[in-house]
């Protein structure tokens, strides 16, 4: 086989390579999650019940988190916010059912309590998200909630911000475009990173004495 058959072999190889994990990544990762398939854990049920009459709920392992006072300002800045909003503040932990600690703990108390509104979630400082049920989302350009800082300061500045335009309709659109745009989106970046190694192995072989180029010899 030649050097240049061998070459583009390689790099339409790589390029496959780099856009087959690229769609994958985009789908698995990127949007909603599937949490319909999901059987929430007892610790999401008992937050669902709670929901049921309280717009806030604070189990005892969130009670470092959020006083029962600033439980109770919460509340009052809820009632008066323009959206319903159900806020649960709780310590993180894997060790209490099949419920998914990600991004999409929030859409599945959603779907769970039925009710409509936005969703807060607050595991700590560094750990927080907001949601709506399916079918609908936050406006990208709305308010965004602060992850840092204290629990019930950050989420009444966030509530406080809501308005009656917060929640539109979800179109479900991907943010590279689909499948379609996944494809491209791999080619790209694959023959970057071909092309980059290609780039890396000749600079390794001109340090080394060899010609940048890896021609084979003739005979």
């Amino acid at each position: 086989m030649s050097y240049w058959s061998r070459l583009t072999l390689d790099t339409l190889a790589a390029l496959a390579i780099g856009a087959a994990g690229i769609v994958w990544g985009i789908h698995a990762v990127d949007g909603r999650a599937d949490v319909t398939g999901i059987e929430p854990g007892d610790r999401v049920t008992a937050a669902v019940d709670a929901l049921r009459t309280d717009d806030v709920y604070v189990p005892p392992d969130g009670r470092r988190m959020m006083s029962k006072e600033a439980e109770r300002e919460l509340e009052a800045v809820i009632a008066d916010a323009a959206l319903p909003v159900h806020v649960v503040v709780w310590r993180a932990s894997r060790e209490s059912g099949g419920e998914p600690y990600s991004f999409s703990l929030p859409e599945m108390i959603a779907d769970q309590l039925g009710e409509p509104g936005v969703y807060v979630v607050w595991q700590g400082p560094d750990d927080a998200d907001a949601a709506a049920p399916t079918g609908q989302q936050i406006d990208h350009f709305g308010p965004g909630l602060v992850e840092t800082g204290d629990a019930a300061t950050r989420i009444s500045e966030f509530v406080a911000e809501l308005d009656e335009d917060s929640l539109i309709p979800d179109d479900n659109s991907d943010y590279w475009g689909g499948v379609s745009g996944g494809i491209a989106a791999g080619v790209l970046m694959g023959g970057a990173i071909a092309l980059g190694a290609w780039v890396l192995a000749g600079i390794v072989r001109a340090v080394t004495g060899r010609p940048f180029r890896n021609r084979p010899r003739r005979g």
